[in-house]
């Protein structure tokens, strides 16, 4: 199953892993998987040692959330929807165990054969399918702003240089040989997308202009995150650009499951072709202004 990956959607991840999930035959892929997990003694939410197992291994009847939680076993088919999901529990254990949780929690109070699913799980499941991470190190304000008005000009345009982008972006070149209009912001890039979906993965394999992620808003000060390192620098160990990144994000989710008891707040969505550097097309204005994709806050 061979894969090019497509910068940005892949670039952030750890080479060696994003080879052996995307290309590794069943059998080798397992015992990659499973090798590299008890290494970093990866776990779910109750506590169960995390393993790849054959989805024919799942029990009948059985929640698959449910029966990650519980035993670690990790249903996986040989198709792009589970690879990518393996490769995202490599990069985020504890946001990963901790979504899981959550649904298997909802699972239990709800069953999985009827409508009754909860805003908890449904929030939960659509960040694990199609969500990412926007992370605000600065100017969190100026983006809320900008989101909550539909201002995608401003957004994507006018605070263009806020946003990480691609890897050679701060040379003015893109990985493509693309010029990537990146002026320095003053102290660099303080807004970045990280990739947690794994449905929005395997769209990114064949991208077209109006995929929508639902993002979750993160802010905080940290150590520079920077998901377009050079990848000779990270060679050691790719993952280390991930770990404060699970780390604020597993401890946010805690504070909101006790400050939001019964709801969480929604999800944004996020057109994630306009941000910077996600599409080749989005270096002219004029992309933006598409409103069946960008389109203007409901009166």
């Amino acid at each position: 199953m061979a894969v090019e990956p497509i910068n940005p959607w892949l670039s952030a991840f750890d080479a060696q892993a994003t080879q052996a999930c995307l290309t590794f035959p069943p059998k080798a892929l397992r015992e990659w998987f499973d090798a590299t997990a008890q290494s970093r003694g990866l776990r779910t939410g109750h506590g169960a040692p995390l393993h790849m197992i054959d989805q024919s291994e799942l029990p009948l009847g059985r929640a698959y959330e449910a029966h990650i939680a519980q035993t670690g076993g990790l249903p996986t088919r040989d198709n792009l929807h589970d690879r990518f999901n393996a490769l995202v529990w490599l990069h985020l254990p504890r946001l990963k165990a901790l979504l899981n949780a959550v649904q298997a929690q909802e699972i239990s109070r709800h069953g999985h054969r009827n409508n009754q699913r909860g805003p908890w799980r449904d929030w939960a499941t659509l960040l694990d399918e199609s969500g990412v991470v926007v992370l605000a190190q600065q100017d969190a304000q100026v983006l809320r702003d900008c989101w909550r008005g539909h201002d995608w000009l401003g957004l994507f345009w006018e605070h263009r240089s806020k946003w990480q982008a691609w890897q050679a972006c701060q040379k003015g070149q893109g990985t493509d040989g693309l010029t990537v209009p990146c002026a320095p912001h003053a102290e660099g890039p303080v807004w970045s997308v990280w990739p947690v979906g794994h449905a929005l993965l395997e769209k990114g394999q064949r991208p077209y202009k109006a995929i929508t992620a639902q993002a979750w808003v993160l802010e905080g000060r940290t150590a520079p995150l920077d998901p377009m390192a050079d990848p000779d620098a990270l060679a050691d160990d790719g993952f280390d650009r991930w770990r404060q990144l699970d780390h604020l994000a597993s401890q946010s989710l805690c504070l909101k499951q006790q400050a939001e008891t019964e709801r969480p707040t929604r999800l944004w969505p996020l057109p994630i072709m306009g941000v910077p550097g996600w599409c080749p097309d989005n270096q002219e204005q004029t992309f933006y202004q598409d409103p069946q994709v960008f389109r203007p806050a409901r009166s």
